[in-house]
């Protein structure tokens, strides 16, 4: 997943922005274990 966002992302394994997450800063990619699924996502910051 790429951030094009000039906040960071938070992406959740879980529904409802719960269970395991990664953090993706502004103007980075970031990967998730493999075969993991983003069920939810979170823009962060004011």
């Amino acid at each position: 997943m790429s951030n094009q966002t000039a906040r960071t992302i938070r992406v959740y394994s879980k529904t409802s922005c719960t269970g395991e997450y990664v953090d993706i800063k502004s103007g980075n990619w970031g990967q998730t274990k493999p075969g993991a699924t983003i069920n939810s996502i979170a823009v962060l910051g004011p």
